[in-house]
């Protein structure tokens, strides 16, 4: 959490320092009162906490490949919400993709299963949260229309201040304990670094689920995965089993289904409105 902090911190400083020069002007500033912040934006800090912490810790319980497994549920958790949420209308090939790329990473992981019923709790806490700060993103930035660096600066200082207390509460004695500091004072560029490519990925991925929704950055995310395996295999030879070699196929078959079944779904929307 305290690595993740720092990507976080940068992000709040780059999106107020972006706002108070007047580089980027604030379009929504009449919308945000304390009220509205509560509902909608301090949501988003908790869950992703939540999201981060369960998904860290569960590694104490169970084993890689069950964690990874019980991972490849997330996208079909996370249209289970956005559908609930109504912000994502059921599509039978979208659905298709969705359930072929569960399968395909679950068949991948498929390994020595070492099972904890606390790790389990832990791991579905972990999915959920995330699923539902999935949807909180795409109706803040989706339904409502804020640009990349307003959503940054309205959401970032929420998600630090929980991570802040997620610290405080799970490593910060360990962090002075073992006098973490002193790792970061022996090498800050790296720190820096990490930091600022935090940024990016912050503002990266407001920008996927802008652009298309929190079911689809999910759904990238497992594809993406089982791309990187399959490009390490073949330039580098790293080792993977048949098994491993059918189910991570199977995710990027999955994935170009799910990105046809909603380039039909935007068709169909398009051609209603006509």
């Amino acid at each position: 959490m305290i690595l993740c902090s720092m990507g976080m911190t940068s992000s709040w400083l780059i999106s107020f320092l972006c706002i108070t020069t007047g580089r980027v002007k604030r379009k929504h500033a009449g919308l945000i009162t304390r009220g509205w912040y509560a509902r909608h934006i301090l949501p988003i800090g908790c869950l992703g906490a939540a999201s981060l912490g369960f998904g860290n810790y569960v590694y104490l319980y169970l084993s890689v490949s069950f964690i990874q497994m019980l991972k490849s549920a997330v996208p079909a958790v996370t249209m289970a919400v956005m559908y609930a949420a109504g912000l994502e209308r059921l599509h039978g090939t979208t659905l298709t993709g969705v359930a072929v790329v569960t399968i395909g990473t679950f068949i991948a992981a498929y390994g020595e299963v070492k099972c904890s019923a606390i790790g389990v709790l832990m791991m579905m806490t972990s999915a959920f949260a995330e699923a539902i700060r999935m949807a909180f993103y795409q109706y803040v930035l989706g339904n409502l229309k804020f640009d990349l660096m307003e959503g940054l600066y309205v959401t970032a200082p929420a998600s630090l201040a929980f991570l802040g207390l997620g610290i405080v509460t799970l490593e910060l004695i360990q962090f002075v304990r073992e006098r973490g500091w002193e790792i970061i004072a022996a090498a800050p560029h790296y720190f820096l670094v990490a930091a600022f490519m935090g940024f990016g990925a912050n503002i990266l991925t407001l920008g996927v689920i802008k652009a298309t929704s929190g079911l689809t950055y999910k759904v990238m995310g497992q594809a993406k995965n089982a791309a990187v395996i399959l490009l390490a295999v073949i330039l580098f030879g790293n080792p993977v089993t048949a098994v491993q070699l059918i189910g991570y196929a199977m995710s990027l078959f999955g994935f170009f289904i799910y990105q046809r079944g909603k380039m039909q779904q935007d068709a169909e929307e398009a051609e209603k409105e006509n």
